[in-house]
C-alpha cells in the first residue's frame, strides 16, 4: 500500500458504532463555546479591552461562535451518512436521538430559568412575567418557537435562541437527505446556499432600501436568524463531511488554505453585523475545520489538545 493511500485510509472516520471521537472537532466545539461565553461576559460587563490590539473586536464578534457551531453541526450530523451511506438515514430514529440528546437538559434549564424569573426576577433586575405572558414564554420556549417572535427571542435566557435555530436545522436535515439522494450533494448544497443568499438579499432590500422596521429586534435579530438566513453554514459542514469521508481533505494544501482563511478572518471581522458576515464566517470555519481534519499541522495539534477536546464534549452545557 502506498503512503498516500495509507494516509487517505487513516483520514477516513471509522464507521462502527464505537468509532473514536474526533478530538479536533471536539476542540473546535470548545473554542466556539469559550468564544460565545467571553462574548457574553464582554457584552454584559460593557468593558473595553484595549490591552492587546484587536482583542476588543475579537470579543465583540464572539457571537459568531454560533456560526462555528452550525458548521460543526452540519459536519457531525451528516458524517455518518456521507460517502454514499445516506440510504441508511431514518428520519424517525434521527429525530428521536436528537430529542434525547437535547431536550432533557434544555427543559431542566428552562424550568430553572423560568422559576428564577417568576420568583426573583424583579429583585435580580430581570424581566418580570406573570399570568398569560408567563404562559406564553413557557409554551414558545417549550416548543422551540420562541425564535419566531421578537418578544420571546431573547426572553428568559438570551442564549436559548441558538438552540431553537439548531432545532430548525435538525428538522430540515431529512429534506436535505432526500435532495442528496435524488440530485446529489453538490446540487442540493448549492440550492440551500442559494436560498440562504436570496433570503438575506430580500431582507437587505426590505430593511435597507425600504426601511421596513430597520432598527427593530425583528430586523436585527429575529428575521436574520431564521433557518433560511443561516442554512449555508450548516450545509458547509455537510460538504466538509463528504470530503472528509472521501479522504480528500488529506490533499488540502495548507499553503493555500491558511492564507485564504486568514484573509477571510480579516474581512469577516470588519463586516460583523453585515447581512453577509455569516457566510464569510462560515467560509472561515469550514476552512478551519478542514485544516484541523487534515491533522498533520500545528493548528490541528493545538486544537486537538486533549483537555480542550474534553471541554468540547460539554460545550452546549457550558
Amino acid at each position: 500500500m502506498s503512503t498516500a493511500s495509507a494516509a487517505v485510509l487513516a483520514a477516513r472516520p471509522a464507521t462502527s458504532a464505537h468509532s473514536r471521537r474526533l478530538q479536533g472537532v471536539d476542540g473546535l466545539r470548545a473554542l466556539a463555546a469559550l468564544w460565545v461565553v467571553l462574548f457574553h461576559i464582554h457584552a454584559f460587563s460593557g468593558a473595553h479591552v484595549g490591552l492587546i490590539p484587536g482583542l476588543d473586536l475579537f470579543l465583540r464578534s464572539g457571537s459568531t461562535g454560533v456560526s462555528l457551531f452550525l458548521v460543526l453541526s452540519g459536519f457531525c450530523l451528516y458524517l455518518p451518512f456521507a460517502g454514499y451511506r445516506n440510504e441508511r438515514f431514518q428520519t424517525k430514529a434521527f429525530l428521536i436521538r436528537r430529542c434525547r440528546r437535547l431536550l432533557p437538559a434544555y427543559y431542566v434549564s428552562l424550568a430553572i430559568t423560568l422559576a428564577v424569573v417568576l420568583i426573583a426576577g424583579t429583585n435580580l433586575g430581570l424581566a418580570s412575567y406573570s399570568g398569560w405572558p408567563a404562559v406564553e414564554q413557557l409554551l414558545t420556549h417549550a416548543t422551540m418557537t420562541h425564535i419566531l417572535f421578537p418578544k420571546t427571542f431573547y426572553a428568559l435566557n438570551g442564549a436559548f435562541w441558538s438552540l431553537a435555530l439548531e432545532w430548525q436545522l435538525y428538522l430540515t436535515l431529512p429534506l436535505l437527505i432526500i435532495g442528496i439522494r435524488r440530485w446529489g450533494l453538490a446540487w442540493t448544497a448549492a440550492a440551500a446556499i442559494a436560498v440562504n443568499v436570496a433570503y438575506r438579499l430580500l431582507l437587505f432590500l426590505m430593511i435597507s432600501e425600504h426601511r421596513v422596521a430597520a432598527d427593530s429586534l425583528l430586523a436585527t435579530a429575529v428575521l436574520p436568524n431564521q433557518l433560511p438566513g443561516r442554512w449555508a453554514e450548516f450545509v458547509f459542514g455537510m460538504v466538509a463531511a463528504e470530503l472528509y469521508q472521501a479522504g480528500l481533505l488529506v490533499r488540502l494544501r495548507l499553503t493555500l488554505a491558511v492564507p485564504v482563511m486568514i484573509a477571510l478572518v480579516g474581512v469577516s471581522l470588519v463586516s460583523v453585523g453585515n447581512q453577509w458576515s455569516h457566510l464569510l464566517f462560515g467560509g472561515v470555519f469550514v476552512l478551519l475545520l478542514a485544516v484541523v481534519l487534515k491533522a498533520d499541522n500545528v493548528i490541528a495539534t493545538v486544537i486537538s489538545w486533549r483537555q480542550l477536546a474534553r471541554l468540547g464534549t460539554m460545550s452546549y452545557r457550558l
